[in-house]
This record gives structure tokens, C-alpha cells and sequence, in this order.
């Protein structure tokens, strides 16, 4: 007896001709998608792939977008000039709050380094989905934390270096 096998098709393919090697993407939860570049804007896209809106979200370009699981917030990493230096920034954004003339309301504003440039690249980020964490890896083999009760609501929010992955011992009692 022979097996007869079923072809299920869940994607339909589609050529998209603005993706390039310096375009970031991440899911929605609404289903759409998420689009920075090399310019700094942020596409906002349906499911369908048609754009909703855009907005400017860093002055020299996007390099990471996040939404962690269940949240409406839309963080960002990307290139801002400090004097004539590019630095690393993190922004919050709103997406649902984004209009079509190309505006969007920044959230939170957070500088990556404190330290004098150059910036090592962000290789890697993830935020907890109860956004009490932020964590970034760093091409130099850095480990940045933020830690906040509340990101929208903490006044002072500052990316900590991590010198050791390994947990404190437990003082002596």
C-alpha cells in the first residue's frame, strides 16, 4: 500500500522589492510587520504587506525593531549623532498611535553608552515580556542590562554592563 501525501500550502509567495541587506523587520501583533532602514524611518506594514504608515525614528538608521509577546510597545535601536559622533540609542514607540503624515510618539529615549565612542554594533537584544529587561550583546563580547519597574514611568533608565554572568553567592548568615 502505497503512502499518498498532501501538500498543505500556508505561504503564498510574493516578490518584495524594497528589502534589502540593511532593512530590520519583526512581527506585530496585530499580524503585520515592522520594516527599519538605512535612513532611520520605521514602516509599519498589514498583514497583507501594504504599508500603513511610516515615521522617522533615528536621525542616522534603524538597526534593530523588537515587540515583545502581548505588548503594544515597539522598541527600536538605532544611530543618533551626539556632536559629530554616532551613538546607539533606544526608543519606545507607540505603533498604533502612528499617523499618516509621518509622525509618531517617542516614547522613551535611552542612550546605550555612557562611555566615549566608538560604539561597539548591537549584535543581539531581547526585552522581557513584562518589559522589566532589556539585554543587549555587544560585538566587543558586552553584556548591556537595563533593569526598570516601569519603562514608561521610571525617571532615570541607564544600560548596565554586565562583568560576570555568573550568579552572587548568598552572603553567610
Amino acid at each position: 500500500m502505497g503512502s499518498s501525501w498532501r501538500r498543505f500550502n500556508f505561504f503564498s509567495e510574493e516578490e518584495v522589492g524594497y528589502l534589502d541587506e540593511s532593512t530590520v523587520c519583526c512581527g506585530l501583533e496585530d499580524g503585520g510587520l515592522a520594516r527599519g532602514d538605512a535612513q532611520g524611518v520605521c514602516h509599519l506594514l498589514d498583514p497583507t504587506m501594504r504599508e500603513r504608515c511610516a515615521f522617522a525614528a533615528h536621525e542616522r538608521g534603524v538597526t534593530h525593531l523588537l515587540q515583545p509577546r502581548g505588548s503594544t510597545l515597539l522598541f527600536s535601536l538605532g544611530l543618533e549623532l551626539e556632536g559629530a559622533v554616532e551613538r546607539t540609542c533606544m526608543r519606545l514607540w507607540r505603533p498604533e498611535a502612528a499617523t499618516a503624515d509621518g509622525t509618531a510618539p517617542c516614547l522613551r529615549h535611552v542612550k546605550l553608552f555612557e562611555r566615549p565612542p566608538p560604539d561597539p554594533a548591537v549584535t543581539c537584544w531581547c526585552v522581557a515580556d513584562d518589559l522589566t529587561q532589556v539585554v543587549c550583546g555587544l560585538s566587543d563580547g558586552t553584556v548591556l542590562l537595563l533593569r526598570s519597574a516601569d519603562l514608561l514611568k521610571e525617571r532615570y533608565l541607564r544600560f548596565k554592563a554586565l562583568t560576570s554572568l555568573e550568579p552572587e553567592p548568598e552572603p553567610d548568615p
